[in-house]
């Protein structure tokens, strides 16, 4: 019974968080492990961004990570992305997109504050892309 209510709870949280498209959107992801009699709830920190035709860059605000990244980034558009992982406000890790591409990965990473910035072109600053991400710390 006890797994059955738990569930339920679960799914009715999960269920009722809001999602607002291109929106930095803090969300708490609640994941109950069941042992015995005992349940706890691990809480992830995750962002958003988007990055629309009409901006040069755009950035998630910062997650909290102790010992994982987890972040995902697709080009939806037809012009390269840059993108680069800050942590403490320094830039930490780059990447590059092609159009249609996308990087999904968790990082083992050392804890503090992780944030991801989308770019608009590689080597200088445009317009007229379109991307999205994700980033989680754990």
């Amino acid at each position: 019974m006890k797994k059955i209510l738990s569930a339920f709870l679960l799914g009715a949280a999960l269920f009722s968080m809001p999602f607002q498209e291109g929106n930095n959107v803090k969300a708490a992801e609640k994941i109950v492990y069941e042992t015995g009699l005992e349940a706890t709830i691990l809480a992830s920190d995750t962002q958003s961004a988007v990055l629309s035709t009409t901006q040069e860059s755009s950035s998630t605000s910062r997650v909290t990570a102790k010992s994982q990244l987890v972040t995902s980034v697709s080009n939806l558009g037809s012009k390269d992305i840059k993108y680069a992982i800050f942590r403490n406000g320094v830039e930490y890790l780059t990447g590059r997109l092609v159009p249609g591409d996308f990087y999904k990965g968790t990082l083992n990473v050392s804890s503090g504050e992780y944030s991801l910035r989308m770019y608009c072109g590689v080597y200088s600053r445009t317009t007229g892309c379109r991307a999205s991400t994700t980033i989680t710390g754990k």
